[in-house]
């Protein structure tokens, strides 16, 4: 699968925030619905916090 860019993630995010419904948010990013709806609910960290 191919992975969107920073960017397009942070939209994703910020239409989300401001209310917007999944079907809203793929229509305003031209991101499909279940791409948005993985990265408001399935996304892993990158990285893990190794400062313990």
């Amino acid at each position: 699968m191919k992975q969107l860019p920073f960017q397009t993630r942070m939209e994703v995010l910020d239409f989300y925030l401001q209310g917007l419904s999944a079907d809203k948010v793929s229509e305003k990013t031209g991101v499909s619905k279940g791409a948005v709806i993985s990265i408001l609910f399935l996304r892993k960290p990158e990285r893990e916090n190794t400062l313990s």
